[in-house]
């Protein structure tokens, strides 16, 4: 019976790894201490919006002014809990706070960004983080608030043996994600949370903001852990000091725990009743009916199965299992993700498992132009993968739409919000270009924003890649070649050069169709004639790149670098370096 148990689960939730599948959740009791507050209480949800409490923790204020907070559960607890934590920094084991991100496509999105800086400012005030990678939930797809099933990108394993089905008396190679979305995912998460944090400076008033200036920011880059290499030593330090990040992939939590332990420990311990009332779940399985205008959902054809519906206990799951072995306190997501947040605590109370609350924030969500939600599966306006490069990032922050502008600087940067409006008020190009500085200078550094500023914003570029042969002073050679390595580029060997590329393979190498939105294909803009190779068109995709075509800057010291800059349109440039 066991053995057939086994085998149901992965079926509902499309042959997740075929494994045994279940929940395994050791809570260690190490990690369970006193907290003077209220333990456990199923306070309601509470929009902040609509709040008349003033909170009075630094942290909540500062998210509060911000207008970073939807929705929290056990608001003045939460609140209460961060002042105690605010007043003794140095009490151990050290907080930490999670979010999830699911991998349907290769690139975090400007959501998931609001999630993962919103961790940030936790882990300046203290605290650790935890990141949970949906390699398993994400072969189900969280239904919540979405008309339809989420089109994942699932590819069959190649590097699994089969594994015999009794069910259908046949062998099946397990289902997994993409691999590149993992990976990609986990660097741009890693690029984000490890760049330098500021340093944290007690207020003297509690409900103001805490203003730190430039003078005043100690560098402290967060430690990344991955957990599936986690030693009990390191368990041991993250949980005595601050500023760890730890990911975790549920893919590889569900791939240890048994099915039997899953129904025993979480399935059990939800109701299905709680599960079918939340908002997010009634919005996929009814529809309002507007023509009679009865207050009521109108059941219609559910389009959900099953595996969708488990999706929240996984979540809850998650939710425990990081919050035993991880000291994890809080989960913060989108606003949409309050129901899947609500079942964990639910879960946790009804465990037992912990002397102390556990909470939950969400967020405002982020909308597209067309009124859509900002996500991975749709043509959102911020994309940041482990391929995104510093002058791509800028771009697509200086491009945004007039209306996210401000609630992007309020939401993502630690710029006074005196500051932000007056940049707003006076031109919104000046306030995107603010947004633009901000993120790159955090991800990459002064010295490369001031290189876009110094060759893009100017158009300079164009003058520097029009000669074939320059020789620049040792700085502007230096911030030049920052720039040129700061755009898509490659390297090839003097060898290939010297036998001849087809331009039409070199532009496919260095210019390359995203997982989602539009793409115009590099053929028919190189026969348009819209391609070039510095100041040359070429309007043949089977034209030969030669070491002819190579250009050449000097610096005076005596250093040099080949290049050969490719213009798409008037406003994309690639770079293709050679070596000697």
């Amino acid at each position: 019976m066991l053995d057939f148990l086994k085998m149901i689960l992965p079926l509902l939730l499309l042959q997740v790894s075929h494994v045994t599948f279940g929940f395994r959740v050791a809570l260690n009791s190490n990690l369970k201490r006193h907290h003077p507050l209220p333990l456990k209480s199923h306070g309601v949800v509470e929009a902040f919006s609509g709040s008349k409490y003033t909170p009075q923790s630094q942290l909540l204020s500062q998210l509060a002014q911000r207008d970073l907070i939807a929705q929290t559960m056990h608001f003045k607890n939460l609140d209460a809990w961060l002042c105690e934590r605010e007043s003794n920094m140095h009490a151990t084991p050290v907080p930490s706070v999670y979010c999830g991100i699911d991998i349907t496509s290769d690139h975090i999105h400007e959501g998931t960004l609001v999630q993962l800086m919103l961790l940030r400012r936790f882990l300046s005030h203290g605290f650790n983080a935890l990141v949970v990678i949906g390699g398993g939930t994400t072969l189900v797809g969280d239904p919540s608030f979405n008309d339809t099933r989420r089109q994942n990108n699932k590819v069959l394993c190649n590097d699994t043996k089969e594994l015999h089905n009794p069910i259908l008396n046949c062998k099946l190679r397990p289902l997994q994600i993409l691999p590149n979305n993992e990976l990609s995912i986990i660097n741009a998460v890693s690029r984000i949370l490890q760049a330098p944090l500021p340093e944290f400076v007690k207020s003297s008033q509690p409900s103001a903001p805490v203003a730190v200036t430039e003078t005043e920011r100690i560098p402290k880059i967060p430690k990344i852990f991955e957990a599936s290499k986690i030693t009990n030593e390191q368990l041991k330090e993250i949980a005595c000091t601050t500023n760890n990040v730890v990911i975790l992939n549920n893919y590889d939590l569900y791939k240890q725990i048994t099915l039997s332990q899953y129904l025993e420990t979480v399935a059990r311990n939800l109701s299905l009743g709680r599960m079918l009332s939340r908002e997010s779940i009634k919005a996929r399985m009814s529809s309002y009916n507007q023509e009679s205008k009865l207050d009521h959902f109108q059941c219609k054809s559910i389009n959900m199965d099953l595996s969708e519906l488990l999706y929240m206990s996984l979540q809850a799951l998650d939710f425990v299992h990081v919050a035993s072995k991880y000291n994890v306190r809080v989960q913060i997501g989108g606003s949409d993700q309050m129901g899947n947040i609500m079942t964990g605590i639910e879960l946790a109370g009804k465990l037992n498992a912990f002397e102390y609350d556990l909470f939950g924030i969400t967020t405002p969500l982020l909308s597209n132009s067309d009124g859509s939600k900002a996500g991975k599966s749709t043509s959102s306006q911020i994309q940041l993968c482990q391929d995104s490069t510093p002058l791509d990032i800028w771009c697509r922050f200086r491009n945004v739409t007039d209306d996210s502008c401000l609630r992007l600087l309020e939401m993502l940067s630690d710029i006074p919000l005196e500051t932000i409006n007056d940049a707003v008020s006076k031109h919104i190009n000046d306030a995107k270009i603010m947004l633009a500085d901000y993120m790159v200078t955090l991800l990459y550094g002064k010295e490369t924003t001031q290189s876009i500023h110094q060759f893009w914003l100017s158009r300079k570029w164009e003058e520097y890649i029009a000669l074939h042969e320059q020789t620049l002073e040792p700085e502007l050679y230096k911030s030049l070649l920052l720039f040129l390595k700061m755009v898509p580029h490659c390297t090839l060997d003097k060898q290939q050069l010297q036998k001849g590329i087809e331009f039409g393979y070199l532009l496919n190498q260095l210019r390359k169709a995203p997982q989602s939105g539009n793409f115009y294909g590099n053929g028919p803009a190189i026969r348009e004639g819209i391609c070039s190779v510095g100041i040359n068109c070429i309007s043949d995709p089977k034209a030969r790149i030669t070491t002819g075509d190579l250009h050449v800057i000097k610096s005076s010291n005596g250093d040099e670098t080949k290049f050969i800059p490719i213009k798409f349109g008037k406003r994309q440039i690639f770079i293709a370096f050679c070596n000697d």
